[in-house]
């Protein structure tokens, strides 16, 4: 018959069931490989917002967010097109609102010591639908290669390393009011949005959840933007002088 024909033609007469099994096993083995690597990907902010894929595993237990921890961390960040956009180190107490983005405070805080991993940040966990000209678009979708290098507990108290942060000068409360305070000979802007960040290029950002802080938190936060935007402006300054030279 046709169906008799068919089964000839695709299997040798000689080969068994049971010789197939093999074959068989191995495409399933495949297959659920696949579905091991696809579910890699964790969401680690319950939103979607956050995805965490672990590269290498790290040690010990992640970092607190009771602001008494410090992290440091090498990253490189990229576009979904695999352009790299910067890389380098950073170190920032986790909880805080310190980290440059939303997403990746809220991956380093499911990542140990030594751990390296991939994280993938929605536009609002990123830099949002403002994006930071010129190099990262509004809505864009990033990626973070961060490594772990460490988590230290802070043992300075407080106003070793940062000053007091002095009462903005009175100015006209409006919507678009800008105040601007001096944190430890810098100058920082602040309006409704947040303070201005000086970037290692000389561009300006904002960090992006400002109107979710606690007061504490802002405080805090803008003492650590007012000592890194100097160090960034000295930087900057000396890179200039040293190229008209």
């Amino acid at each position: 018959s046709s169906g008799s024909f068919f089964v000839s033609a695709c299997i040798p007469i000689n080969v068994t069931l049971l010789q197939l099994i093999p074959g068989l096993l191995w495409l399933s083995a495949g297959e659920s490989k696949q579905h091991t690597m696809e579910e890699a990907d964790h969401d680690i902010s319950g939103d979607a917002g956050v995805f965490l894929r672990t590269l290498r595993p790290g040690k010990g237990e992640p970092p607190r967010t009771d602001g008494k921890q410090r992290v440091k961390l090498k990253y490189a960040v990229r576009r979904l097109s695999g352009d790299v956009l910067e890389s380098g180190e950073i170190s920032f107490s986790p909880g805080s609102g310190q980290a440059p983005v939303r997403g990746l405070d809220v991956g380093v805080r499911a990542m140990s010591r030594g751990e390296t991993a991939e994280l993938t940040l929605r536009a609002d966990y990123a830099y949002g639908s403002e994006g930071r000209p010129p190099d990262i678009p509004p809505h864009a979708t990033l990626i973070f290669a961060v490594e772990l290098l460490e988590i230290v507990d802070i043992t300075e108290t407080p106003g070793d390393d940062c000053p007091a942060l002095p009462a903005p000068t009175a100015q006209p409360e409006t919507e678009d009011a800008v105040h601007t305070l001096e944190v430890g000979g810098a100058k920082v802007k602040v309006d409704k949005l947040g303070p201005m960040v000086v970037n290692a290029d000389g561009s300006l950002s904002r960090i992006t959840n400002w109107l979710e802080m606690s007061e504490a938190e802002r405080q805090t936060t803008l003492r650590v933007i007012g000592k890194r935007n100097q160090q960034r402006l000295t930087a900057l300054q000396a890179a200039g002088a040293e190229a008209s030279t």
